[in-house]
């Protein structure tokens, strides 16, 4: 799964209708260990180090990169999203999770195949999702339980164990964000649609799909929940964060990772107690996180090995406990029985189960509370795998900021947010691409340094050209207007949106006839208030 900072600084101007887009940008400096740093276990090369160590127990540089927008570990193998909308994997290749054509194993990372234009990534157990700029997500690896979601499945115990290069998931459209779960081989996939929605299909033997029935091979919407605008696929359990700031927990419960305070599992969707600020949530082999709006993680499930950071006692919790001990936390990750928390300075912390050195600290002793890393320079993101721990150290300056939007304070769900830079000096522009989260923060990574004009266009918002400078290695504020009213994503307000309003008008959320798109203001029903967004826009465009 994918993480993001998400300045606390900033969260004043989420809360008001202020229309500005506030872009804070971080030095720019190449470093030296720019690109991923990797520790614990490494018995399938998915550190990718030198020396074929099989744990470290610290930080260790991975290799060189200076142009990785994310990290995301599995099981037993890692992948890094390229800014050029390329994948690389490796580690464990049993059922061909690297994607690039055969069953082999790798320690340095490799190209998956036939992929482009992809925007985020997803390491589940023994299987890999992907996420493309149109919307469609892709898998590839295992298949025994339908991981692939084309409506077939292919037989692990026979060659070639599973799909070795990516296909494309059918059902779901419009995706703006996929988590891969999963313990022992295989798992359930989770996709977040614009409207809202969930989509699962593949490993379901605990209901983590968010239904009762066998597996399935075939994408079906999750119900009984509000609008969703984060998820996190665990072992056998699934998280969903609401618009509400509410949680929704569905699947295996025998550690309270459910956090509903039984231990029961749970077929459906259930309200996770205590938490009505959440934005953020990452699950683990047994245990679950969530971040809140004031940057407070929150822990419960499964303690036997530490990983909720409570302290001593190795008590499972079935409701939500704060982690008080963190300084202001950006994004958190959980792995098998470990987890991880990114503060707000770029610094990692980490805590749980430390038999392969995951922990990072240089032992292999658990730790029940919160250890401070010592990597030689701040952090952009962190995964955790199964038994091991990423962290990426961007050389470009990373690029992020919160969104407000006109006549509504925060954008309604997660959305793909398409930005185009064109450089000053006459070079060829190039797009990047971030996702929205529910309070309205994104960040890009790997953005070379430079001056530019920024385009930035959103599912129905669009942003005229305003100027940003990265060079100074300074950071710096650009205040922007997001237009509403590009319905039909053509980059103007014409009589083409009037249309699509006029067939809306009237239609209320989650009724016949509703299109979210067209509700301009985010009151839950397209009314005259669109219609006099849309009227005072007419005309504009995204080009200066």
């Amino acid at each position: 799964m994918s993480h993001s900072l998400s300045p606390l600084a900033l969260r004043a101007a989420i809360r008001s209708a202020t229309a500005a887009l506030i872009i804070a940008l971080g030095a720019v400096a190449a470093r030296p260990q720019a690109g991923p740093w990797s520790w614990g276990a490494n018995g399938s090369g998915q550190l990718a180090i030198a020396g074929g160590a099989s744990f470290l127990s610290t930080p260790t540089s991975a290799f060189a990169a200076t142009n990785i927008a994310c990290l995301s570990a599995g099981h037993s193998h890692a992948l890094a999203l390229l800014t050029n909308g390329t994948v690389l994997a490796r580690g464990d290749n049993t059922y061909g999770e690297l994607g690039d054509g055969t069953n082999t194993s790798r320690s340095q990372p490799e190209p998956v195949q036939g992929l482009s234009g992809v925007i985020a990534v997803s390491a589940g157990d023994g299987f890999s999702l992907a996420l493309t700029q149109d919307g469609t997500v892709w898998s590839w690896g295992y298949d025994g339980d339908g991981e692939a979601g084309d409506g077939t499945t292919v037989s692990p115990s026979s060659a070639p164990f599973g799909l070795l290069m990516p296909v494309r998931v059918q059902g779901p459209s419009n995706v703006v964000a996929i988590s891969a779960g999963g313990a022992f081989n295989g798992g359930q996939c989770l996709a977040l649609t614009a409207d809202g929605f969930v989509w699962s299909w593949g490993l379901n033997d605990f209901g983590q799909l968010g239904y009762a029935g066998p597996s399935s091979a075939t994408p079906a919407k999750v119900a009984q929940m509000p609008a969703v605008v984060a998820i996190a696929a665990g072992g056998n359990h699934s998280l969903s964060a609401c618009i509400d700031g509410s949680l929704r927990a569905y699947g295996a419960n025998a550690f309270g990772q459910l956090g509903d305070g039984n231990t029961s599992s749970v077929t459906g969707p259930v309200a996770v107690s205590g938490l009505k600020s959440a934005i953020q949530v990452a699950a683990g082999g047994g245990h679950s996180m969530a971040l809140d709006v004031n940057g407070a993680v929150w822990t419960w499930g499964d303690n036997s090995l530490d990983q909720l950071g409570v302290g001593s006692g190795s008590v499972n919790s079935p409701s939500p406990v704060q982690l008080t001990a963190l300084p202001a936390i950006g994004s958190v990750a959980a792995g098998g029985a470990h987890s991880l928390a990114l503060d707000l300075s770029g610094v990692v912390h980490a805590w749980g189960w430390n038999a392969a050195g995951q922990i990072g600290d240089g032992t292999t002793t658990d730790r029940n509370l919160p250890v401070t890393l010592s990597l030689p320079v701040a952090a952009a993101q962190v995964s955790a795998g199964w038994e091991f721990s990423l962290a990426l150290v961007a050389a470009a300056p990373a690029i992020h900021g919160v969104v407000t939007l006109s006549g509504t304070p925060t954008p309604l769900i997660p959305q793909l947010l398409t930005f185009t830079f064109r450089p000053s000096g006459g070079a060829a522009p190039f797009v990047r691409y971030a996702v929205l989260r529910l309070d309205g923060y994104y960040q890009l990574n790997g953005v070379p340094a430079g001056a530019y004009t920024v385009g930035i266009k959103g599912a129905k918002w669009l942003q005229r050209d305003v100027a940003v400078d990265t060079s100074s290695g300074v950071a710096a504020t650009c205040n922007a207007t997001l237009l509403p009213g590009d319905l039909n994503g053509d980059n103007v307000v014409d009589l083409q949106d009037f249309g699509a309003l006029a067939e809306a008008f009237g239609t209320e959320a989650g009724g016949p006839g509703w299109n979210w798109l067209a509700d301009l203001n985010g009151d839950g029903v397209v009314d005259l208030g669109d219609f006099s967004l849309l009227a005072s826009d007419f005309g504009l465009s995204g080009d200066p």
